[in-house]
């Protein structure tokens, strides 16, 4: 059976006397016009708008309320202007209020499409998640810890992970950064400039810019590279310009092996050792040693010239036993670093010292011996008288 209930205008012309009690239906009830509800908020003659159901009240509620024997929830729906200043969704059992919109929120500020997406301030997802806003940001707050705060973001200028509380950019993209600008593989390798990676961390570019730079802008003494391996530790230069034979792919080596220093090369890798320096600092070379800068000290071929001052050979020798070494070499230490390639040029000025010394004396010797020759000469003849 169906009843329909009586507008309140005819009950307050009498024609109906309303119940001083609570009115049970056992029914379907239709209204086939709006519904207000509300303790002395709704008034005959109430104005509805659009809507065919209407509470009104100081606080507003509508109560879901479970009667099932082992049901914990009893969900609230409240429209109010109080703390919420809104619209809301509680949990009157449990005194929680999971969902709630303010008053003054705009349009869209949750929006679910028909697909599913879901917009924050836009009724147009184009992804799963799509927030816009002027510089739209998500923020990551830890409030049962220790409270910290991060927000991840994005505007015009560069999407980004900000330290709310230290206020630092440690993580910035920039617009128009390239394809494989940062890829980190599944093999936790990382790829600068390529998305292929084929060692744990690969530089690559096309531009002439792939260079590493380690900048450390404080002062004090700093180990800013160091390469660890339980075994042989090399790095390697390359330089794949070189097309002709035989040095086509060369590379060169830099190798710590079981402590030994050692440069090697070849072609395409490993190869003939070119230079070994021990922990004891002595050093090897496949090749021969040529030295630049200071190699002249003392003079060099100087000697040979017209306007070099030029000792006697007694006044070398006056000087060489009052100091002690050889003028134009200097004092040598033993035990005490040298300059290898200055130390090197004095001894040649002292060589050629003593060659034109040695000269000066064969020319006085030949002399001699012509005049002893003559003098015998001489003898010989008084003799033969």
């Amino acid at each position: 059976m169906k009843y329909t209930i009586l507008p309140l205008s005819l009950i307050s012309l009498g024609l109906a006397t309303p119940a001083l009690s609570d009115i049970v239906q056992n029914d379907d009830v239709i209204i086939r016009s709006e519904l207000c509800v509300g303790n002395s908020d709704c008034v005959d003659g109430e104005q509805f708008g659009s809507e065919e159901i209407r509470v009104k009240g100081t606080t507003p509620e509508i109560l879901l309320f479970d009667t099932s024997p082992d049901a914990a929830n009893q969900w609230k729906i409240t429209g109010d202007n109080g703390v919420g200043n809104g619209f809301s969704i509680g949990n009157a059992a449990q005194f929680s209020t999971p969902f709630s919109i303010n008053q003054f929120a705009p349009s869209n500020s949750i929006f679910v499409a028909g697909n599913g997406d879901i917009g924050f301030g836009t009724s147009l997802p184009g992804e799963e998640l799509h927030v816009t806003g002027t510089s739209p940001n998500v923020r990551l707050e830890d409030i049962l810890n220790t409270p910290y705060t991060w927000d991840v973001g994005g505007n015009d200028g560069s999407f980004f992970v900000e330290d709310v509380i230290a206020g630092s950019l440690p993580l910035r993209i920039f617009p128009g950064a390239s394809t494989g600008s940062f890829t980190l593989r599944s093999d936790g390798s990382v790829g600068l400039g390529t998305e292929n990676p084929t060692t744990a961390l690969h530089l690559r570019r096309s531009d002439n810019t792939a260079a590493l730079l380690i900048e450390e802008t404080g002062a004090g003494t700093l180990g800013q590279m160091t390469l660890r391996n339980n075994g042989i530790t090399f790095f390697s230069l390359e330089d794949t310009s070189i097309a002709d034979a035989p040095n086509s792919g060369r590379a060169w080596n830099f190798q710590n092996q079981a402590g030994t220093f050692r440069v090697t090369t070849a072609p395409g890798g490993p190869g003939d050792i070119e230079m070994i320096l021990t922990p004891d600092g002595d050093m090897t070379i496949e090749g021969e040693l040529t030295t630049a800068g200071g190699t002249c000290g003392g003079g060099c071929d100087a000697v040979f010239s017209e306007d070099y001052d030029l000792p006697s050979i007694a006044e070398h020798a006056e000087a060489m036993f009052t100091l002690g070494h050889l003028p134009n070499v200097g004092p040598t230490i033993e035990n005490t670093p040298i300059n290898v390639s200055d130390k090197l040029g004095r001894m040649l000025n002292e060589l050629e010292h003593a060659h034109i010394y040695i000269a000066e004396q064969e020319n006085r010797i030949a002399a001699q011996e012509d005049r002893i020759a003559a003098l015998e000469a001489k003898l010989d003849a008084l003799l033969s008288k």
